[in-house]
C-alpha cells in the first residue's frame, strides 16, 4: 500500500472506532491521523506489522468489514489498532482538555511519615481479628 493509502484507511478506520458524540469530538475532529500513526509507528515498532495488516484489511474490504474481520479473525491487528487510535485519540489536547486531564503529576513522598490507611481506622478490622498465620 502507498502512503496516501494507509492515511485513508487508517482514516476510515478511526472515524468509525471514535465517531463525534454529543459531548465529545470525533478522532478527525481533534488529530491529524497521518501524524499520529507516525508517531505511534515509531513509538512502537513492535506494533507496525499487526497495524499494517489490519490496514491492508481496511484498504481492500472497507473499514466496517475491516473491523468485522478483525475482531473475528485477527486480534492482534485488532487490538494494534484499537490501541493506535485510542492513543492518538487520548493524546489530543483538545481532548485532554474536555476530559480535565492535566498530564502526569509530581507528587511527593516522604518514606519516615506514617501511612494514611494506618491511622484512618481501615486497618482495625485486622487489628481486631488478631493474628492468623500458621506454620507450614
Amino acid at each position: 500500500m502507498t502512503d496516501a493509502e494507509i492515511a485513508v484507511a487508517f482514516a476510515a478506520l478511526a472515524a468509525r472506532l471514535i465517531p463525534a458524540t454529543d459531548t465529545m469530538p470525533g478522532i478527525g475532529d481533534v488529530a491529524d491521523l497521518e501524524q499520529g500513526l507516525a508517531t505511534v509507528l515509531n513509538s512502537r515498532p513492535d506494533l507496525r506489522g499487526d497495524i499494517m495488516r489490519g490496514l491492508g484489511v481496511a484498504h481492500r474490504d472497507g473499514a466496517d468489514a475491516a473491523i468485522a474481520a478483525l475482531q473475528a479473525g485477527d486480534r492482534e491487528a485488532w487490538a494494534a489498532l484499537g490501541l493506535a487510535v485510542a492513543s492518538i485519540y487520548y493524546g489530543a489536547p483538545r481532548v485532554q482538555d474536555i476530559l480535565g486531564y492535566r498530564g502526569p503529576e509530581r507528587r511527593t513522598y516522604d518514606a519516615d511519615a506514617t501511612p494514611n490507611y494506618v491511622t484512618n481506622g481501615m486497618l482495625d478490622i485486622v487489628k481486631q481479628r488478631g493474628p492468623i498465620w500458621r506454620q507450614a
